[in-house]
């Protein structure tokens, strides 16, 4: 990470998905799809996890705030 910093260089993934999405035409909402893939894939994984983990339960205060 310090080295891409300071030669200023990209990340590949990070420098590569703005150019798919010009180069299809791809529109401000096509976007959602892989981000809300990767979000439900993620809070299902951490579901499941929590369920097979003994002792900790998810979400961890019932959902409440505080």
């Amino acid at each position: 990470m310090m080295f891409m910093v300071v030669s200023r260089t990209i990340h590949p993934p990070a420098g590569a998905n703005p150019l798919i999405m010009v180069d299809h035409h791809a529109g401000f909402l096509s976007v959602l799809n892989p981000v809300g893939a990767g979000v439900l894939t993620l809070f299902i994984v951490a579901m499941v996890w929590s369920r097979v983990r003994p002792g900790k339960k998810y979400p961890i205060n019932g959902g409440r705030i505080g």
